[in-house]
């Protein structure tokens, strides 16, 4: 069943190309600028809750934001950190809450930069059987909160699916997972999707498809290749997002990328996608 009511179709031919990008990428938003691509994910690499109050890594983002607004880049989302320590369904309510705080720093931070989504990972793994549903209920509540605060300060927070025994890797977990959070969006992953093909998941989440991280994989295992490298059915992805009313950028998250390869891949999907619906 979709999610939601669904938009008018778009034209993939009219969404922006963006791509993700840290402080350690190899590349730059000049380069970005300079290859035709228009907007950025900025990833924030926090990897414990000591780190979330450092003056001295907030001052390294704010110097990058300054680069991508000097570029006239469109800073389109932030992705908040995922690792072991700073995971949302930990169930223990005193870990949860430092977490949650944590995260809610850091939308907090972002919102002067003009970001107009967040990315979070409802979990990290693995997650045994046995503690599955507990950490469903500390997702839960962890996202409801979060979705809210983000709301509150402008941002639209986006919970993505995730791969082999995370939460939500599949349509029917991630929005059990979002019921009791109204505001929040969704990004889809099409690395991540073991157990249905990317096109169906677009379409089970219709409206709620709030952002994408874009790469090809092996239908393994997550590889974070370039589009057309691996299985997935490119002008099936396309064609999922235009059905549902689609408007926000398509964004790689390849690695290794350089900004020319990212650009021209576009260029050739569009193509493809273009000749198949002549």
């Amino acid at each position: 069943m979709e999610s939601g009511n669904q938009k008018g179709r778009t034209n993939p031919a009219d969404w922006k190309i963006a791509t993700s990008w840290g402080l350690r990428s190899e590349f730059s938003p000049a380069d970005m600028k300079a290859s035709g691509l228009s907007g950025v994910e900025l990833v924030l690499e926090y990897r414990n809750l000591e780190e979330i109050p450092s003056d001295e890594k907030r001052q390294s983002y704010e110097k990058a934001v300054q680069e991508i607004n000097d570029q006239q880049l469109e800073l389109w989302s932030i992705h908040l950190p995922f690792t072991r320590e700073l995971d949302i369904s930990v169930t223990d309510p005193v870990h949860r809450r430092a977490v949650i705080e944590a995260q809610a720093e850091l939308l907090r931070m972002a919102a002067p930069w003009g970001a107009r989504h967040a990315v979070i990972h409802p979990s990290y793994e693995p997650i045994p059987e046995e503690e599955r549903e507990a950490r469903i209920a500390a997702c839960r509540e962890a996202l409801r909160e979060l979705s809210t605060i983000a709301a509150s300060v402008g941002i639209k927070l986006a919970a993505e699916c995730l791969p082999r025994t995370c939460l939500a890797n599949n349509s029917e977990e991630l929005l059990r997972i979002l019921e009791d959070a109204p505001e929040c969006g969704i990004c889809c992953d099409v690395n991540h999707l073991y157990q249905e093909t990317p096109e169906s998941f677009i379409r089970k989440m219709g409206n709620r498809l709030t952002t994408v991280h874009m790469s090809d994989f092996d239908g393994i295992d997550e590889k974070h290749w370039m589009p057309g490298k691996g299985v997935i059915q490119w002008q099936e992805v396309l064609d999922a997002l235009a059905s549902i009313g689609y408007d926000g950028p398509f964004l790689f998250e390849v690695f290794p990328a350089d900004p020319e390869s990212l650009a021209a891949c576009y260029n050739e999907l569009l193509d493809g996608y273009n000749r198949r619906n002549k």
